[in-house]
């Protein structure tokens, strides 16, 4: 979907589809956009969706603060919406209190979970590195060739990380949740990282040295 007009670029914009009126009974919905920049994207909570009497438009209205604010033409999404769950791999989280399906997953596997397996991830973080350039690399070198699978945000993040070192070779097969999947703040080399099954962003690094 795409933003046709903006009312507030903080809080509220409007759509051409139609269909985004069948969200307003949703209890938990939310979007996904590159809101002004095709490098920039962020989840925000839908507070408010109503038919714009000016111009009988969808209407959404979101919980702020927006990075960058929002732009018209920006691209975006809706996300856990059971009313828009028609494809394999889509799942929605029931977490109204007041509902009688609280707490219950409707997922619709892509394949046939006799013979697959399905994750729901818990943790926020699968490995993270802290403390000296040298704790970091000396953990590095231990988990270099571990396995990160199914972190609900960030499957490795170091705080600081000398040159050459920290998980070069760390394979990440992440869940479909919907943070970064690897926030490596200060890592000067990613270039082995092997990233799939991704959520949203695949790694984030600042402070970054040469190397």
């Amino acid at each position: 979907l795409n933003i046709s007009s903006v009312q507030d670029r903080q809080e509220t914009f409007q759509v051409l589809d139609p269909r985004v009126l069948n969200w307003a009974h949703e209890t938990d919905a939310w979007v996904h956009g590159y809101w002004s920049y095709d490098w920039a994207d962020s989840f925000l909570q839908v507070t408010h969706i109503v038919e714009n009497k000016s111009t009988a438009e969808p209407q959404i209205s979101v919980a702020g603060p927006v990075l960058y604010g929002l732009s018209k033409g920006a691209k975006f999404y809706g996300i856990n919406l059971l009313s828009e769950l028609d494809s394999p791999g889509e799942y929605y989280l029931d977490r109204s209190p007041t509902s009688k399906t609280y707490g219950r997953l409707f997922f619709w596997p892509p394949s046939d979970l006799s013979t697959a397996e399905a994750f729901v991830s818990l943790g926020d973080y699968t490995l993270v590195l802290g403390g000296s350039a040298r704790g970091v690399g000396r953990a590095a070198d231990v988990f270099a060739r571990a396995a990160a699978e199914y972190a609900a945000a960030s499957a490795a993040t170091a705080a600081t990380a000398p040159q050459n070192t920290a998980t070069e070779s760390l394979d990440v097969p992440c869940s479909f949740l919907r943070k970064e999947l690897l926030e490596a703040e200060a890592l000067d080399r990613a270039a082995a990282h092997h990233l799939h099954a991704r959520g949203s962003g695949g790694q984030h690094r600042e402070g970054v040295r040469g190397g």
